[in-house]
């Protein structure tokens, strides 16, 4: 299980990356909600207010404050991933 939610992780992070470089709120509200369940089960409450508030701002149209949302969250999975990795036995490229 810890496998499969680094790997769906890391894809993730990767499409909410992309988003948000192209400011791109559908998307950005797509991955984050998509995130949000996966992360739910896996990582500090922290992490999951994140996610959610960058997911709030984009379907309320704050695009101005994605940016830096998404920072915040990248912040806190990215003390995560370390632990989760180990946990699943991958071998993981960043």
């Amino acid at each position: 299980m810890a496998a499969l939610f680094v790997k769906e992780l890391l894809e993730l992070l990767t499409k909410l990356r992309e988003a948000v470089t192209a400011v791109d709120a559908k998307a950005i509200e797509h991955a984050s909600h998509k995130l949000k369940g996966s992360i739910g089960n896996f990582v500090p409450q922290s992490a999951f207010e994140s996610v959610l508030k960058l997911e709030g701002l984009c379907s309320g149209g704050s695009l101005s404050a994605a940016e830096l949302a998404y920072a915040e969250f990248e912040k806190e999975i990215k003390r995560l991933i370390p632990a989760t990795v180990n946990l699943s036995g991958l071998e993981v490229r960043r």
